[in-house]
């Protein structure tokens, strides 16, 4: 597509999304802010900028990847679905080349823009078939980020919520993609039974459950667990994480039974302040460090933080 042409139809995406927002805001009975406008107008063009940018670098890497006009296009169909179809019920959304389940469209235009778009999960092997376990999968959306990547790839992933299981199971189906094995289990430093809230809900992440303490007044569903070092016996090319506050715990496991020395890159989500009172982020980089990892942070936080603020951080490992 030709300068010109890329150019108008990101103008398109800019008018068209501005109108939908004021749209959204107005209805609402709320006056629109043109603060919170210029804002999400400006968000949407540092986001398509990066894409057209690192797009460049993705092609040269990966052959047959999407041009950077059909990632804009396709997300643009799914916020404008987001926007305009509201439904309490299963969705199937569609972008690039894959159909995606999931509970609204809301649901799947988060995820796609931050797996897509922001490209959290990105790596480079230079393997066709890099072995990949994705440990906390939710609907799936990161596996079909990763088959991207990488068509030939074998990927392992793991999630124990029921509802995103089923979920995800659908997206592997209905896409055919082989060589990707699922398990409907949690990972821990042990075998056994670890309890989630039971009030899992539905919300913008996806499907998701909680780990809570045995002693919580909250309803408590038993979840299978299992140790990740009993399926590690292969180099491993990638270890992605986001187990809503296991992450020391099973790192800690793989750490214990020499299962560290098999990985060589990690893309790690630490729930910093889970609980509230708890500041333990150096555990799990001392981890990194004793067994010969190099890692990069990153993160955000409110210049107005308070005390035990839950924060998401990304840390990203490297075997030196």
């Amino acid at each position: 597509m030709s300068k010109i042409a890329r150019f108008f139809l990101i103008s398109c995406v800019f008018i068209i999304l501005g109108g939908i927002f004021f749209i959204r805001f107005s209805t609402k009975g709320k006056q629109f802010p043109v603060h919170e406008g210029v804002r999400l107008i400006l968000s949407k063009f540092n986001t398509i900028n990066h894409i057209i940018h690192e797009g460049r670098v993705y092609k040269e890497n990966h052959k047959g990847f999407p041009s950077s006009t059909s990632f804009i296009w396709d997300y643009f169909k799914l916020q404008l679905k987001t926007h305009l179809i509201s439904s309490n019920r299963e969705v199937e959304g569609e972008f690039l080349e894959f159909k995606i389940h999931g509970p609204n469209f809301g649901i799947i235009s988060f995820l796609v823009g931050e797996i897509f778009f922001k490209r959290e999960y990105y790596f480079y092997s230079n393997k066709i078939n890099p072995f990949i376990i994705d440990c906390g999968s939710n609907i799936g959306v990161s596996v079909l980020f990763f088959k991207l990547l990488y068509p030939n790839s074998k990927i392992l992933a793991f999630e124990p919520d029921k509802k995103a299981f089923e979920l995800l199971k659908r997206n592997v189906t209905d896409n055919n993609l082989s060589s990707v094995f699922l398990e409907n289990k949690a990972l821990s430093n042990k075998k056994g039974f670890l309890n989630f809230s039971s009030s899992a809900s539905i919300d913008k992440v996806g499907v998701t459950m909680r780990l809570v303490d045995s002693g919580s007044n909250k309803n408590i569903i038993k979840v299978p667990a299992v140790t990740l070092s009993d399926y590690i016996s292969e180099e491993v090319d990638l270890l992605k994480m986001d187990i809503e506050g296991a992450e020391t715990s099973v790192i800690e496991e793989l750490s214990q039974n020499n299962k560290l020395r098999n990985i060589k890159k990690m893309i790690i989500e630490y729930h910093h302040h889970i609980k509230e009172d708890e500041d333990s982020m150096s555990s799990i980089l001392s981890l990194l460090e004793k067994n010969g990892f190099g890692y990069g942070i990153e993160g955000t936080l409110s210049r107005l933080p308070s005390n035990g603020k839950y924060q998401d951080i990304m840390i990203y490992a490297y075997r030196k």
